[in-house]
């Protein structure tokens, strides 16, 4: 996470575009589509989505996006424009709403998506992020530096 330190308040800086967006394809179901963004903006709501897979014969949606938190990669399922709980639980043989992280640097995250009896999709992501920091109606001079002590926040003087 980053943080910005101004006027001695602590404030974080949201994660606000993905880009440089690229995936592994190991399996993919022949009824799902991908559709990958090259580059997402955060929605009002705060989403950063990623990718999508889709089988519209079968009204489902599994909705990749980018989680502010712990800076990973998570997956939502849709059924029927519904969220189903029992994926995001890992419930009954539903696998794949955390993916798991294969290195920071680059962003790297495994995929396996799995539903009863049915593996949906597995291969690897890698993104990369962006902040944006806006700062109006300075009056002075400003000093940008990142702080040594704590990796990941920025001083402003």
């Amino acid at each position: 996470m980053m943080y910005l330190t101004f006027n001695n308040r602590k404030d974080r800086i949201f994660t606000d575009k993905i880009f440089d967006i690229n995936l592994e394809v190991e399996y993919r179901d022949d009824l799902f589509e991908i559709n990958a963004f090259p580059e997402s903006d955060r929605k009002p709501n705060g989403l950063l989505p990623v990718l999508t897979l889709t089988s519209p014969s079968e009204n489902l949606e599994f909705v990749c996006r980018w989680d502010q938190n712990p800076e990973v990669v998570d997956i939502d399922m849709y059924e029927d424009d519904k969220t189903v709980i029992e994926f995001k639980l890992k419930k009954d043989g539903y696998v794949g709403h955390h993916t798991s992280v294969v290195s920071r640097d680059p962003r790297k995250f495994h995929i396996d998506i799995q539903i009863p009896n049915r593996v949906i999709f597995q291969g690897y992501l890698t993104l990369n992020i962006s902040h944006t920091i806006e700062i109006n109606n300075l009056d002075r001079d400003i000093n940008i530096d990142v702080d040594p002590n704590n990796p990941g926040h920025i001083i402003i003087t």
